[in-house]
C-alpha cells in the first residue's frame, strides 16, 4: 500500500466516484454535514481519507467525495492506494465520534448534558427536525467545532445553564435536560431575558415554587399525566407547548386549551 496527501477538486471527486466498488448507499445527512464543514473551512486533514484497491477502484470515501462536489471546494485528503479488495467489508464498521465524545475529550464536566443542551440551542437558532420516530431533536449541519466554540465563548454561563437544566430534570422529569437547557439558553442568549425571570418561570413549571399562573400549572399537569400514560407526546410537540406557555406568560395571557398537533406552524420564542 502507498499513501500520499492529495488536493481533490470537485472534478477529480466525480471521476473517482465513477470508478468504485459497489459501495454502501450515500448517506445524505452525512454528505450535507461534511459539505457544510468544507464550505466553512472547518474540514481538517486526518488519517481517515480515501482508499483505493489495487485496480484503483474506490473502496472508502464516497460520502467525503460527494461532499466535495456538493460544497464545490477543493479539499485535501490522505489517499491510500493498493488496498486489498477483500478488506472492503470491514470499512466503516466503527462508531462515529459523537458530540458528547468530543466534549469528553475536551475535558468538559457533565459532557453528555453539555453536548445535548448546546446542540438543542444551536438547532433552535437555525431550525430543527425530528428523527424518524419523532423522539428526539436532531442537530442541523452543526459541526462539533461549532459546539465547542459556542461553549468556550460563554463557558461560565453554559456551566450554570447545564447545572440548572440537570437540577430541573432531577426534580421533575417532564422535559429532557437538552430541551430545558436549550430553552434557557435561547431565552437568555438570543432573546436577552433576565436569567432570574427564566428560572422563575421554570420554578413554577417544575413545581419548585407555586405561583398564580394557571397556564403554567396546566402544562405541568398535562406533562405529568403524559408521563404516566402509554401514549407519549412527541418531543417536538412538547417543546412547542413549552414555547406557547412561555409566550403566554410574558403577556399574562391564560391559555385555556393547550395543544400542538404538529400541523400548525412551529411557535417562535418571544
Amino acid at each position: 500500500m502507498e499513501t500520499k496527501i492529495l488536493k481533490v477538486t470537485p472534478e477529480m471527486a466525480a471521476k473517482m466516484l465513477e470508478n468504485k466498488i459497489n459501495n454502501r448507499r450515500l448517506i445524505k445527512g452525512t454528505v450535507d454535514y461534511y459539505a457544510n464543514q468544507m464550505r466553512r473551512g472547518q474540514w481538517k486533514l486526518t488519517g481517515q481519507g480515501l482508499s483505493f484497491d489495487i485496480n484503483n477502484r474506490l473502496i472508502d470515501g464516497q460520502n467525503r467525495l460527494a461532499a466535495v462536489i456538493k460544497a464545490n471546494r477543493t479539499v485535501e485528503f490522505l489517499v491510500i492506494t493498493g488496498v486489498d479488495t477483500s478488506t472492503f467489508d470491514v470499512y466503516d464498521s466503527g462508531k462515529m465520534r459523537s458530540s458528547a465524545d468530543v466534549f469528553y475529550i475536551h475535558g468538559t464536566k457533565n459532557y453528555r448534558a453539555t453536548s445535548s443542551i448546546i446542540g438543542t440551542f444551536e438547532s433552535l437558532k437555525i431550525g430543527f427536525s425530528e428523527t424518524a420516530n419523532g423522539a428526539r431533536l436532531r442537530e442541523h449541519f452543526i459541526s462539533k467545532i461549532d459546539l465547542i466554540n459556542s461553549f468556550e465563548k460563554n463557558k461560565e454561563e453554559w456551566t450554570k445553564i447545564v447545572l440548572d437544566a440537570m437540577r430541573y430534570y432531577s426534580y421533575l422529569r417532564i422535559y429532557r435536560e437538552s430541551i430545558i437547557g436549550g430553552f434557557i439558553a435561547y431565552a437568555y442568549f438570543v432573546k436577552k431575558h433576565r436569567y432570574e425571570y427564566i428560572c422563575s418561570f421554570l420554578d413554577q413549571l417544575f413545581g419548585i415554587k407555586m405561583y398564580e399562573n394557571p397556564t403554567i400549572n396546566r402544562l405541568t399537569q398535562m406533562l405529568i399525566k403524559d408521563g404516566l400514560s402509554g401514549r407519549k407526546i412527541a418531543q417536538k410537540n412538547k417543546l412547542a407547548l413549552l414555547i406557547k406557555v412561555w409566550n403566554a406568560a410574558l403577556i399574562n395571557r391564560d391559555l385555556k386549551v393547550l395543544k400542538f398537533t404538529g400541523e400548525e406552524e412551529f411557535p417562535t420564542i418571544l
